[in-house]
């Protein structure tokens, strides 16, 4: 009954795939981390994006409007787990790549998407800090996030 139901995968399979959603506009600040590297773009008063971290660098326009589109919203092609203690497996402990979003929103000013390790298929883990979801993000969509933000 319960296959009948929710199919092989469980709840997972009807859970919905939204993993985060930003509205045009509301990100003030970008920082990707990786092992090796951070990079920190932030929106300027005259509504462009510039290098924080490293300085003085210039940002790609180009990656960052790709990665704000990537994020309004972030839609997994599939969920992985609804909760798991399991980090290691999905390589989120440590993740592989950390982009940490400051936002105008006032109940969440800051948003920590964790990437994970990438499948056969290029697609890639994901959790947000605090929520027990691992979702499965597209290969397309894994590339766009593991871009660099400066030029």
């Amino acid at each position: 009954l319960r296959e009948a139901l929710v199919g092989p995968d469980g709840f997972a399979a009807i859970r919905d795939k939204t993993v985060l959603a930003l509205m045009p506009g509301e990100a003030t600040a970008l920082t990707r981390r990786t092992g090796e590297a951070e990079e920190t773009v932030i929106l300027g008063g005259d509504g462009q994006w510039f290098s924080a971290q490293p300085a003085p660098a210039a940002a790609s326009a180009q990656a960052i409007e790709d990665v704000l589109r990537a994020l309004s919203p972030l839609t997994a092609s599939a969920t992985a787990a609804l909760a798991s203690a399991r980090d290691a497996d999905f390589g989120l402990a440590p993740p592989a790549n950390e982009w940490v979003v400051a936002t105008r929103i006032a109940a969440r000013p800051i948003i920590i998407l964790h990437l994970g390790r990438r499948r056969e298929d290029g697609s890639v883990y994901a959790r947000v800090k605090g929520e027990d979801a691992v979702f499965i993000l597209p290969a397309d969509t894994a590339d766009i996030l593991s871009a660099s933000l400066i030029q």
